[in-house]
């Protein structure tokens, strides 16, 4: 029979490996996040949270609320978007599964217990009992490359959600100065509206009083229609521009009752500089940086296919046996899978 004792100290230290594994899996996944935080910082002044529970929820709704008690500017639908936007929170978790690879990559396979037991049918008559427990060495020895390419992979997931969130900052932008424009431009179709009003009931007057022609009239009167239109237009391009920035905010019901303050900023004087600038772009692009961390782990993860191709298992253990007549055996047990068949080529081949 196995030692009880051994069997206790066997699970207790399983135990233990399993909460350190965990507590890195969380310590991975916070500093993957907190790199995302400093791009995030460095690129548009900002700063992100990650909700990961009812109570956090609560607090970022409540912060939201206040600020959209007052007039909102550019700076504050940034931050509500950052706070309250519910795919960029979904887009957080992707850093939760990376790091769970991470974890999985770093995690031992579980051995393997074997127990049979067989009655001989002539004496003596006592039951003959065979248990062995083996464990993949092969998967031991690989642990460390597969932590680095997954490393890899957690590292590029961080940086394409740092894009992301790069690109949200951006849309809101845009959405916001669309909405601040066109609010700007029914101004000033409305006092269109009101001149031309005043222009149409001149011209009825000297029509009626034959001073002016019925082409002069129509002329007029379709000049009234025309701004009327552009009036109904440009509000309807409001409702759309509202309804899109509610969106990237995740706005909706009582919420959505905000206003916006100040006009369009200036356009600069300057421009950019011409001279460096794809180099400056290529080498700030997080989306670039994420796919090549990616092209890197999916390249050292097919040489450790390769490396590795020949070996599908190798297994080292320790068996024992007690026969019927109470004579226990015991030795360590090695298994090994021969490559004869398949040899890995479609593995080895792929990407």
């Amino acid at each position: 029979m196995i030692n009880s004792m051994w069997f206790a100290q066997f699970v207790a230290l399983t135990s233990v490996s399993a909460l350190l594994l965990q507590a890195v899996q969380c310590r991975e996944k916070e500093e993957a996040f907190q790199s995302l935080q400093q791009s995030v910082r460095e690129r548009a002044g900002k700063t992100v949270r990650w909700e990961k529970d009812e109570a956090a929820r609560d607090a970022t709704l409540q912060q939201v609320r206040t600020l959209l008690g007052r007039p909102l500017t550019v700076n504050t639908v940034v931050e509500i978007a950052l706070l309250n936007n519910r795919d960029l929170q979904a887009t957080f978790e992707q850093l939760g599964l990376s790091a769970a690879d991470l974890k999985e990559a770093g995690t031992f396979l579980n051995p393997t217990f074997n127990l049979s037991a067989r009655s001989p049918d002539k004496p003596p008559s006592g039951t003959d009992v065979e248990y062995s427990l083996a464990i993949d060495f092969l998967n031991i020895v690989m642990i460390p490359l597969k932590k680095r390419v997954a490393r890899d992979q957690l590292e590029s997931v961080a940086l394409r959600v740092a894009d992301q969130t790069l690109e949200l900052v951006s849309e809101v932008k845009g959405a916001f100065y669309s909405l601040q424009a066109t609010q700007q431009l029914l101004s000033r179709f409305k006092l269109i509206v009101a001149t031309s009003a005043a222009a149409l009931d001149l011209a009825q007057r000297q029509h009626e009083a034959g001073n002016t022609s019925d082409l002069s009239l129509a002329e007029q009167q379709a000049m009234y229609s025309r701004s009327r239109l552009d009036v109904a237009m440009a509000d309807a391009d409001i409702r759309k521009n509202r309804e899109k920035l509610n969106r990237l905010l995740g706005l909706w019901g009582a919420d959505t009752a905000w206003g916006i303050s100040g006009d369009l900023p200036k356009v600069p004087e300057s421009g950019l500089p011409m001279q460096g600038l794809e180099r400056l772009a290529i080498s700030q692009r997080l989306d670039l940086q994420a796919d090549y961390l990616q092209v890197s782990s999916l390249a050292k993860a097919l040489g450790l296919t390769k490396d590795f191709r020949f070996l599908g298992a190798l297994d080292f253990g320790l068996d024992s046996e007690r026969s019927s007549d109470s004579q226990t055996i015991t030795g360590p047990t090695f298994a090994i899978e021969l490559p004869i068949f398949n040899q890995g080529p479609g593995q080895s081949r792929q990407g």
